[in-house]
């Protein structure tokens, strides 16, 4: 499922939708950081700033790992770096093939620092020495995914999904609540509901945490 996917079936969900996210007035801000005028229908997407804080959250509490095997001619040799893959958050463990583990330094390409994040290598032994493919488990940042890019199938989307409505849900009730012409009754939830909602996944978010190891190098 994409991240979009995931705010239209959160939209669907609110039979009264009035709290758009956005002012039409300021340009949208997309999970790279960039910024876009509107869409081609001049109209901004959805839930910007709500999304981003979604998808930290889960990214944080939640803690998804996965892992990453480099091959030796992806090490440059004269700075000992490796670009880190877009999605990548935070480091679990770097380790050669036969489980030792190699310490670490994060930075960036000159040439581009802003987008480009590296990984110096400080092994004890040569980089020729090494037992390869190097073993890289990393926590994954979800608030670098596209809009339409695939989340990774391991995420629990029902969760989000509740904890999205649950952010949105109180802003939106308090503006129908504000605009007398909308019938709050159809609404689903009232603020405390919401409220108590997201209370509730971020303590399920921690819940499903997968801890950092011992020996990890940050």
């Amino acid at each position: 499922m994409t991240p979009q996917e995931i705010v239209d079936m959160v939209e669907s969900r609110f039979p009264v939708m009035m709290y758009d996210g956005y002012r039409e007035n300021e340009p949208v801000i997309y999970n790279s950081g960039g910024t876009e005028p509107a869409d081609e229908s001049d109209f901004p997407l959805l839930w910007p700033k709500e999304l981003k804080a979604v998808l930290l959250v889960y990214s944080r509490k939640a803690a998804i790992k996965t892992t990453v095997y480099v091959e030796a001619e992806e090490i440059d040799s004269v700075t000992q770096t490796i670009d880190l893959p877009t999605d990548f958050m935070s480091l679990d463990m770097c380790a050669d093939v036969d489980g030792s583990f190699i310490r670490t330094q994060r930075g960036s390409r000159f040439e581009d620092p802003d987008t480009i994040k590296t990984l110096k290598l400080i092994p004890i032994v040569p980089l020729d020495e090494l037992l390869y493919p190097i073993r890289l488990s990393y926590f994954i940042n979800l608030d670098s995914y596209s809009r339409d890019q695939d989340l990774p199938d391991e995420i629990d989307v029902d969760l989000i999904m509740d904890y999205f409505e649950a952010l949105v849900g109180v802003p939106n009730t308090q503006l129908c609540k504000a605009v007398g012409s909308v019938d709050i009754d159809i609404q689903q939830k009232e603020i405390p509901e919401y409220e108590q909602q997201k209370r509730e996944c971020e303590e399920k978010f921690a819940n499903i945490r997968s801890l950092p190891s011992a020996t990890a190098t940050f």
